[in-house]
């Protein structure tokens, strides 16, 4: 199935109070966050909210965090779409596009020392592709990352994956 026509909003250090009550209302509908998460704290780390035909189909959001054994800090993105979008690679495309928002936020604030994106592979639908050891980017734009590498576990098993954004250098 090919991927529709997404409208992309970026929400990433902008607070912007209109696209995180979107993303509250989206999670809230789906049940989907964990009872000890509060909405208007994980608005905060909103990253980008993905449309199609005018309606939610999928939100991303990061957080920055060290990631002890690469010694360097990641943002680490997770996401959301929407029931009915589902199969429709809709979250590879806003992963791509989180990757590209990260990146440039991480390349205009070099102080902060973001080298990367990371994700924590939750979803059971990503089975398969866990037994990859690298995720190569589908966009052309993005292939110069290095895809997502798989880097260690969890200590819940669960893959840590990630993608080094093409500006950050190793000390």
């Amino acid at each position: 199935m090919s991927q529709p026509d997404l409208e992309y909003r970026t929400a990433w250090q902008r607070q912007d109070l209109n696209l995180q009550q979107t993303a509250i209302d989206f999670w809230s509908s789906l049940g989907i966050l964990p009872t000890q998460v509060n909405a208007q704290d994980r608005a905060q780390e909103l990253c980008v909210v993905a449309y199609a035909d005018d309606l939610v189909a999928g939100v991303s959001t990061a957080v920055v965090a060290e990631l002890p054994q690469l010694r360097n800090r990641f943002a680490f993105m997770r996401c959301a779409v929407a029931p009915g979008r589902r199969g429709q690679h809709i979250a590879t495309a806003l992963t791509q596009q989180s990757a590209r928002v990260l990146s440039s936020w991480s390349e205009a604030n070099p102080a902060l020392r973001v080298a990367g994106m990371a994700i924590v592979v939750e979803s059971p639908a990503l089975a398969p592709l866990e037994k990859f050891p690298v995720w190569p980017a589908r966009d052309a734009d993005l292939a110069t990352m290095a895809g997502l590498n798989l880097v260690g576990f969890t200590q819940a098993g669960q893959q840590i994956r990630v993608a080094w954004f093409t500006h950050t250098l190793i000390d």
